[in-house]
């Protein structure tokens, strides 16, 4: 599940999205997807950055790929379905790579990285995406199954708190 912004060379928001993944019951309502989407086909964007809470997906990284995107950034891991480490071997790609970042090595990342996972856990996702999960981010999936953890989501997510918020219940556990 993932936030996105779509920023200009100039560090200027253009854009912010959401992953609808589930409001619109579908499996491509992905957060970047509806970023990218924006962009017109006037032109190229190699001066744009799409910054994303999670690593992504194969559609989405292709999607960035296609739409020009200069560069990716990423705050959090994911180990079942992030392809961080996919490079694109057409010639559109060479031709025009993406600078892809992430994840963050500091709290912000683990923060995204426990959002994901309690995200997981909820749906509840499968047991081999869970097990992925847990083989490669030990501290956040512990983390993540603790009631007092999930009762902190919760309650966050009810009083539509911000991430600073959430970040300092958490401070010393990240």
């Amino acid at each position: 599940m993932s936030t996105v912004s779509l920023v200009t060379g100039g560090n200027r928001g253009i854009g912010r999205e959401v992953c609808r993944q589930l409001a619109e019951r579908g499996h491509v309502a992905h957060a970047e997807i509806n970023a990218l989407a924006r962009l017109g086909a006037d032109r190229h964007y190699e001066d744009h950055t799409l910054l994303t809470t999670l690593e992504p997906c194969g559609m989405c990284h292709g999607a960035a790929v296609q739409a020009t995107v200069g560069a990716l950034a990423y705050a959090g891991a994911d180990p079942y379905g992030g392809t961080g480490d996919l490079v694109f071997c057409t010639p559109q790609a060479r031709r025009r790579p993406l600078r892809l970042t992430g994840p963050l090595p500091d709290e912000r990342g683990r923060l995204a990285e426990l959002l994901h996972i309690v995200w997981l856990l909820q749906m509840p996702a499968g047991r081999h995406v869970l097990a992925a999960q847990q083989a490669a981010l030990p501290a956040q999936a512990g983390l993540a199954g603790r009631p007092r953890t999930l009762r902190l989501f919760t309650e966050a997510a009810a009083a539509r708190a911000p991430l600073a918020d959430l970040r300092s219940a958490l401070r010393g556990t990240l």
